[in-house]
Formats: C-alpha cells, sequence, structure tokens
C-alpha cells in the first residue's frame, strides 16, 4: 500500500508541475491578446485619423499630440501623403487610401493572431480544468488511503 501511495504522490506533483507551466502559459496567451488587442486599437484610431486629414485642406491648423497630454501646433503642408512604418525603421510613402489598405491589411493579420491566441487558450483552459480535477481527485483519494492506514494503526 505504501508503493501505492508513493506513486500516487508522484504522479500528484507531475499534474501540479503541468497544472502550473499551464496557468504560466495561459497567462502568457492572455497577455499576447491583450497586446494584439490594443494594435488593432491603435490601428482604428490612425485609420480614423488618416481618413479625417485627407479630407482636410492644406494649410489647416492641427494640433499634434506629443506624449503626456501636451500638444504642439502645426499645419498640415500635404494631405495627400501618408509616411507609413513596416518595420526596422523603414518608412514608405503612400497615399491616404494606400496607407489605410496596408493599415486594414495589418489589423486583419492581428485579429487572425487573436483568434488563434484565442482557441490556443480554450484548449488550454479545458486542459487546466482537467488537471485541477485530476489532482483533486488524487489528493482526496490519498487523503482517504491515509486515514484509513491511520485507523488501521
Amino acid at each position: 500500500m505504501e508503493e501505492k501511495t508513493e506513486g500516487e504522490s508522484q504522479e500528484l506533483q507531475k499534474i501540479l508541475l503541468d497544472l502550473r507551466e499551464s496557468q504560466q502559459r495561459a497567462q502568457g496567451l492572455q497577455t499576447q491578446i491583450k497586446l494584439l488587442s490594443n494594435s488593432v486599437e491603435e490601428i482604428d484610431n490612425t485609420i480614423g485619423t488618416i481618413q479625417g486629414i485627407k479630407n482636410m485642406n492644406s494649410e489647416t491648423d492641427i494640433l499634434v499630440p506629443i506624449g503626456g497630454n501636451s500638444f504642439l501646433k502645426a499645419k498640415l503642408i500635404e494631405t495627400d501623403k501618408v509616411l507609413s512604418g513596416f518595420g526596422a525603421e523603414l518608412v514608405a510613402e503612400r497615399n491616404p487610401d494606400q496607407a489605410i489598405e496596408f493599415l486594414e491589411q495589418q489589423k486583419k493579420e492581428f485579429n487572425e493572431s487573436i483568434e488563434r491566441a484565442r482557441g490556443e487558450l480554450e484548449k488550454l483552459s479545458q486542459h487546466i480544468e482537467d488537471l485541477r480535477r485530476k489532482a483533486e481527485e488524487l489528493m482526496a483519494k490519498t487523503e482517504g488511503e491515509e486515514g484509513a492506514s491511520k485507523s488501521e494503526d
């Protein structure tokens, strides 16, 4: 009976380790989803800004946010060109419609990544629930056997 309890104890430790690793992975996925969602929101804001600016005239006065709830006064010089970054500090000059199309493509890719991460998180959540159930069953079984062996003494 002692071997069985030791084997169950090792199995419980293995399950608890897997549970901890799975919970950390789930937390990482939640963080990833949040970051991607923030990026999608930023893209939506950028698209809205480009759409608003493309209908403005050159020489229109605007406020440019510089952070910390601070702004600079500026004048639009060209409303028919947008500089779009595409990584490694590289930018491309595009017309507003091309810039919006580029941003919409990025948004689509981010949304697909979000859906994949959500699917993975859902599977992982089910795995975590299964592990919890197994751990609870093993703990209850081990406690029951310990109580039975103590009453035999």
